[in-house]
Order: C-alpha cells, then sequence, then structure tokens
C-alpha cells in the first residue's frame, strides 16, 4: 500500500487482464468453433461440451470465470441448465451467458428469469466480443470487483490505506481532498461508489456533497454513498442517514468490515443496474419490432388508444396513414426472403428518419404494411408530407431494388375510434391499388 500516489485528482487502479477459464455449452460444432474463436485472443481458456449432463459433471470438477450456455440442448434447455447454475454453492456472481437463434421476447424473459447475465442473438455475435473483451480487460490478478470509487479524505495517511483496500479490491479509485472539485469530477465521470469522510479541507463538508448529490435530476442521484467519520454517536448517525448516506463507517476503518461494506454496495448498484438494463431490454422488445426498428402492431395499439383520447378531450387533429409496399410479394418470391428483409428493414430507416423530420410516429402493422400516426395535423398538411414520402420510398431503391409504395390517409372525425379511422384509411389504401399503385389516396375531401 505504501507508494500509492494520492495527490487530488489521481485516477487509479488500472492493470492488466489475466486468463480465465469458461465453460462453453454448445451442441453446434459451427457455433462452438466461432464463439472460442471469439474468446480466445481474449486470453480465455476454453473448455466445451455439448449437454447439460456434460455441464454439471464439469462444474463439479472445476472452478470457472465465466459459463456460456446455447439455448437449446440435446437433454436440457439452456434457460433450465442456468437455473441449475445459480442454484449450486459459490455460482451466484459467476457470469452467465446464454446464445440464442431465437428473438423473442419469450425466450429473453425465461433466460433473465432463470439468472442469465446477459442474452445474445447468434446474428449479433459482434455484441458477444464486446462483452468479452470488456469482461477480459476488467479482470486482473486478485480482482473481485470491477468499478470506480470517487474518495473524498483529506488526511493523507488515511487516504493512502484505504486506497491500498480499495486497489486490492480492484476498484480504480479517484481522489480528492476538497468538495468542489469532487462534485466536478462527478458530474463529468462514471462511478459506482462515493466514500467520503464529513469534515474536508475547505468550507464544505462530506454532507454539503450527499446533498449535492441526492438533489441531481437524473440516476446519479442514487449512486451509493459510503461515510467515514469519527463521530460515533447515536445522533449524528441519524444524520447522516438523513441527509442520504447508504451507509457508514467508523475511522479509522477495520480493513474487513471496510471490505464487506463496499462490496455490498458496488456489488448490489451493478446487479440493480443489470437488472434495469435487462428490463429495458424486454421493455424494448414487447413494443419495437426487431427487424425494422419501428414500433409493433401491439404498442401501437396502446399508442393509438391514447392518441383518440387526446383528439376527443383536446379537440386537436389526429391522421393515419397506411403505407404498404407494393408488389412485395412478388418481390420476396423472385427474389428470396433475405432480399425482402433487406428492403423492409431499409423502409424501417426511412419511416424514422421521415418520422422525426414531420413529428410523425411509425410503426410496422404487419408484413409490408407500416402506419404513420400525426397529432395536430390536419389532412391537407398530412397528405402534403404523404406524398413526399411516398417520392422518397420511389428514390430509395435499398440494394438496387426499385421499390414503391400505395398510401392511404385518413384524419379523425368527432367520435371516430381508432378501428374506424383506421378502416378509413384503408379503403383509401385499396383505392390507391386499384388506381395503379406508387400514389396516395385519402378518405375524406380535402376541405373536410
Amino acid at each position: 500500500m505504501g507508494g500509492q500516489d494520492t495527490h487530488e485528482g489521481n485516477v487509479a487502479g488500472a492493470t492488466p487482464a489475466r486468463r480465465f477459464d469458461v465453460l462453453l455449452v454448445e451442441p453446434s460444432r459451427f457455433y462452438a468453433a466461432h464463439i472460442e474463436s471469439l474468446l480466445a485472443p481474449e486470453g480465455a481458456q476454453c473448455e466445451r461440451v455439448q449437454t447439460a449432463k456434460e455441464a454439471k459433471a464439469s462444474l463439479a470438477h472445476g472452478e470457472f470465470d465465466l459459463v456460456c450456455v446455447s439455448l437449446q440442448l440435446e437433454d436440457s434447455t439452456g434457460p433450465e441448465l442456468v437455473r441449475h447454475i445459480r442454484s449450486e454453492p459459490g455460482m451466484g456472481r459467476v457470469p452467465l451467458v446464454m446464445v440464442t437463434a431465437e428473438q423473442s421476447q419469450e425466450v429473453f424473459e425465461d433466460a433473465y428469469q432463470a439468472g442469465c447475465t446477459e442474452v445474445f442473438f447468434r446474428g449479433e455475435l459482434d455484441r458477444l466480443a464486446e462483452y468479452l473483451s470488456t469482461f477480459a480487460k476488467n479482470r486482473a490478478e486478485d480482482r473481485r470487483l470491477v468499478g470506480r470509487v470517487l474518495y473524498l479524505e483529506d488526511t493523507k495517511w488515511l487516504a493512502a490505506v484505504t486506497i491500498g483496500v480499495l486497489h486490492n479490491l480492484g476498484l480504480a479509485v479517484e481522489h480528492f481532498v476538497a468538495v468542489a472539485p469532487a462534485l466536478e469530477a462527478f458530474r463529468s465521470g462514471e462511478f459506482d461508489l462515493i466514500i467520503t469522510d464529513i469534515v474536508l479541507e475547505g468550507a464544505q463538508s462530506g454532507v454539503s456533497l450527499v446533498h449535492e448529490v441526492r438533489r441531481m435530476k437524473d440516476r446519479r442521484a442514487t449512486i451509493p454513498i459510503l461515510a467515514m467519520t469519527g463521530l460515533d454517536d447515536a445522533a449524528r448517525r441519524i444524520e447522516l442517514f438523513r441527509a442520504g448516506v447508504s451507509d457508514y463507517i467508523s475511522k479509522p476503518a477495520i480493513t474487513e468490515e471496510l471490505v464487506a461494506r463496499v462490496s455490498s454496495l458496488v456489488v448490489n448498484k451493478q446487479l440493480l443496474e443489470t437488472v434495469e438494463r435487462q428490463q429495458e431490454q424486454l421493455m424494448r422488445m414487447a413494443t419495437v419490432d426487431t427487424l425494422t426498428g419501428l414500433f409493433n402492431r401491439r404498442h401501437l395499439t396502446s399508442m393509438a388508444s391514447a392518441a383518440i383520447a387526446r383528439a376527443r378531450a383536446e379537440n386537436t387533429p389526429l391522421s393515419v396513414a397506411i403505407v404498404d409496399i407494393d408488389f412485395f410479394k412478388k418481390l420476396n418470391d423472385t427474389h428470396g426472403h433475405q432480399v425482402g428483409d433487406l428492403v423492409l428493414s431499409a423502409m424501417g430507416e426511412l419511416l424514422l428518419e421521415f418520422g422525426e423530420a414531420v413529428d410523425a410516429v411509425p410503426s410496422r402493422f404487419g408484413g409490408e404494411e407500416f402506419l404513420m400516426m400525426w397529432e395536430g395535423k390536419g389532412v391537407e398538411e398530412t397528405l402534403a408530407h404523404t406524398e413526399d414520402l411516398r417520392r422518397q420510398i420511389e428514390d430509395l431503391h435499398p440494394d438496387g431494388y426499385a421499390v414503391t409504395a400505395s398510401i392511404g390517409v385518413s384524419v379523425y372525425e368527432t367520435g371516430d375510434s381508432f378501428e374506424v379511422l383506421f378502416e378509413r384509411a384503408d379503403r383509401a389504401l385499396y383505392r390507391a391499388k386499384a388506381d395503379g399503385r406508387n400514389r396516395v389516396c385519402h378518405g375524406l375531401p380535402v376541405a373536410a
């Protein structure tokens, strides 16, 4: 611990990554070889098995730093195996990742509920490569934690001792002796824990720092804060908790107690963030079409109900446009589904950009049909926008293929349900197709 640099603003803790051991449970020789090729450059020693039975035997006789499981196994499923692994002593904190060819909400929900750390789609193994690279970089000899600590202490010898303990835990430390520069660093950086003395150099105390952090309007306000104080009476402890500290420790800290409290705060924060990321991913899967990146039909239903309610309550315009790719089935049959998917993906990208430019919400209704919804725009403005959209689709030429679309437009009338609004646009769409396609038709006179 001697020789630790504790000058203001010092960032330390970077150590070289070491070899780590991976259990790969993958029945496909092709994908196993591919995943092993991602692991090898990161210094991983990989043991590959094909079944859940073989995986359990390997876990009984060896220790692994990471387990990678396929969704489908000959004698089990990935989530079932993950549940078994999580139930074993000492396996609660080992990262468990699952690789799946099925990109559905049910698969992701089952995997995360079973205890998976992350789930990767076979078609996006570059994300797995990024994860493995980050995992390898964050590993070091004797490392148990990964994270960054903002540390405030103006007693040099005590700071040196504490920084040494934190480094031994694997944590990077940014050390300050006063509140003002520490707050500046906190606002511009990412941290997993704040440790602060109560009495510091300058006019501001550690309690002032706690108040400033807890008043922030974003997720930074929830960071765990460990207070270190030489004042150990009950009244002062209550004041600290009321100010917003997560925990406190008496000075000088006993090393074992400091390790236990820091470990608990950092791990709990990171576990909570993992759960939040998983929930965000599940929410995205529930509302967004994976191929086009647009809202899906399920989410469209809830958005439409809310939009109709606002139009009724506020007596404001609401319009929709159904966009249907012309001769899409012929395109699929002639050139294959891969080209069809490419066209749908290009349409999704165009509609997202177009929607942002004209303040419309795009969604994929199903197949080759899309829906644009405007709030606050009447039929004339909607028709002008949809005609512009029709021209942009005609000019799109994804991967060289000519694509056009027919568009039906409808505007809300008092008392309309969304079903009525949609049906009127759908009838207009059929007229656009009957009149020769690659055109816009509306369900009401422009003068309406």
